[in-house]
């Protein structure tokens, strides 16, 4: 067996394997005498079909098949003897029909395409500047944590008149515009928090009345968002374009929020094991919790600009018709050119990121170790009791857990992406030059947003 290459361009080969009748003629007559022992046809005993038989049905069919078997073997060890940088995977050239007399099998010859990874350098040093904005943790911001944690641990009580912070439970009815009830209408038992509402007018009507009450009112002006709505009136998400504005709200209930007192009681369910005395003491663990939170996000911003820059900076060709073809040709489902041309772009941009990030990773020396895959899963999943307000598992038990998750392929391959991503971040971070702002939560958000 043969294999020569011939480069039509910088980015694109032509590989053609030639292989002979002694390459495969061997493996393909063992393989007819081994299904002939196998096939069941009628008028035969099993195994007992005669070879001519087995050849003039199934021949052409197993030796094409070992023949796919050879060549793909034959191409994946030329590609690694060479060391040659691949984009996708190689596919038979478009005008390669002749492969050879399948009636009367001797020599054959194939031909494949392949796109060669293109070359070009990431250049990093301090001279290069990179904006990297830190978020104030202000005392507004501690304040307004502590008051969601006291509510949390809250404990309600039933009240006669509705006021400012309480809640309203009851029932949303539709109404036509004649706020008559629409026979078959949307009706659904739900909550109005009167804390979070923001339209004053709204909140007014709301405000003092009692069980057995009711009010007209439009849904969209108390709901947070549209995935709010949708909860409140018990609706799919793809009708909240055709939503009706007019309900009415029968109160059946009203409840008071009374937030947990600043004690050793409600420190021990919030923070058990870390010795909290005062309201100086938790704000002051607040803050360092909030600002170790607040650093991944100025990472994965600084992240994202050295991403868009380096994007910008750096060429990187691709052989754009390989990779078309190629997509066509591996995706699942088939596409259409409409749609291979409007998600292309994207495609190529993600890729040419992936490629710059293995020029990183290269340069970095970065390794994926087994035992940082470990107590990254254990991060993640005190990062999960965490949520919750649960405290960590102890040692034995956590490791446990995080190693069922390394079990998973799905979320073993998230894991390894976090630490790529956070090893690629504090190599940028050492190696080129950071100016530090520091902004408050909003400017952070308006800048990420930006991006």
């Amino acid at each position: 067996m043969q294999i020569t290459p011939e480069k039509t361009d910088d980015q694109n080969m032509v590989l053609t394997i030639e292989i002979k009748a002694d390459d495969y003629k061997k493996e393909f007559e063992k393989n007819l005498h081994s299904y002939g022992k196998k096939v069941n046809l009628p008028g035969f005993r099993n195994g007992k079909v005669p070879a001519g038989i087995i050849r003039k049905k199934y021949g052409k069919a197993l030796l094409a098949e070992e023949l796919n078997k050879q060549v793909n073997e034959s191409l994946n060890d030329y590609i690694k003897e060479q060391k040659l940088n691949i984009l996708g995977n190689p596919l038979p050239s478009e005008n390669d029909t002749e492969n050879g007399d399948w009636d009367k099998p001797e020599d054959f010859h194939f031909k494949f395409d392949i796109a060669l990874a293109p070359e070009f350098d990431v250049k990093l040093s301090k001279r290069q500047k990179q904006e990297y904005l830190l978020i104030d943790v202000d005392d507004k911001m501690v304040n307004e944590h502590i008051k969601e944690m006291r509510n949390r641990y809250g404990k309600l009580s039933v009240s006669e008149v509705a006021s400012q912070n309480d809640i309203l439970i009851g029932d949303f009815v539709e109404l036509d515009d004649k706020d008559e009830i629409v026979a078959g209408g949307n009706m659904s038992e739900s909550t109005i928090s009167l804390e979070f509402i923001e339209d004053k007018k709204i909140k007014k009507q709301l405000i003092g009345l009692k069980p057995g009450d009711f009010v007209v009112i439009d849904p969209k002006k108390i709901a947070r968002n549209d995935e709010d709505l949708t909860k409140m009136l018990d609706l799919d998400a793809e009708k909240i374009g055709d939503i009706n504005t007019n309900y009415r709200f029968n109160v059946k209930e009203i409840k008071t929020l009374a937030p947990a007192e600043l004690n050793e009681e409600f420190f021990d369910k919030i923070a058990k094991d870390k010795g909290l005395k005062s309201e100086k003491d938790l704000k002051e663990l607040i803050k360092a919790d909030t600002q170790v939170q607040f650093a991944k996000e100025s990472d994965r911003m600084f992240l994202n600009r050295m991403h868009k820059e380096l994007l910008e900076k750096i060429e990187v060709k691709l052989p754009n018709e390989f990779l078309k073809r190629w997509i066509k040709a591996s995706n699942e489902k088939p596409i259409t050119n409409e749609d291979l041309n409007r998600d292309y772009d994207d495609y190529a941009q993600s890729l040419k990121w992936q490629l710059i990030e293995n020029k990183i990773v290269e340069q970095a020396g970065i390794q994926l170790e087994k035992d940082e895959a470990l107590a990254m899963a254990k991060k993640f999943v005190v990062s999960q009791y965490a949520q919750y307000g649960l405290p960590a598992p102890d040692d034995e038990n956590l490791t446990a857990h995080a190693k069922q998750i390394l079990t998973n392929d799905e979320e073993a391959r998230k894991i390894y992406d976090l630490m790529l991503e956070e090893k690629i971040t504090n190599y940028l971070k050492e190696t080129v030059k950071l100016n530090e702002k520091t902004v408050s939560y909003d400017k952070f958000v308006e800048a990420a947003k930006a991006l």
